[in-house]
């Protein structure tokens, strides 16, 4: 997986409220690829 595509996705979803969440996901998920 592209650091960069989560790097932009986290940053997108940065606007919204709440992101902390999805971004804990998508942390999680670079954990299990790694």
């Amino acid at each position: 997986m592209d650091l960069l595509l989560h790097s932009k996705i986290i940053e997108s979803s940065g606007e919204r409220e709440g992101a902390s969440h999805i971004i804990l996901r998508y942390l999680r998920v670079i954990d299990l690829v790694l």
